[in-house]
């Protein structure tokens, strides 16, 4: 928790950070080895990204991301992602 900490203060992060502790619960729920990114929202996943051809689309999760906040913006609440 100490790193993530100062991670936050010292670059001035601003979205919530999630840690997951030594026992690694996130690993064994969500299988993220050895990459996987998620975009989580109100306490769900809202999207899990899909590799393809060993690799991730970061546009796709660019746009993903986008959509999300202009969802909110828009006050329609949490959407879910495909």
């Amino acid at each position: 928790m100490a790193a993530a900490t100062h991670f936050v203060q010292q670059f001035g992060f601003q979205p919530p950070m999630l840690v997951d502790p030594i026992d690694n619960p996130f690993d064994a729920a969500f299988a993220p080895w050895p990459l996987r990114f998620y975009i989580l929202h109100r306490g769900c996943i809202a999207y899990k990204a899909q590799p393809r051809e060993c690799s991730y689309s970061l546009s796709e999760l660019r746009e993903r991301l986008l959509h999300l906040l202009e969802v909110e913006g828009a006050g329609e609440g949490a959407p879910s992602l495909p």
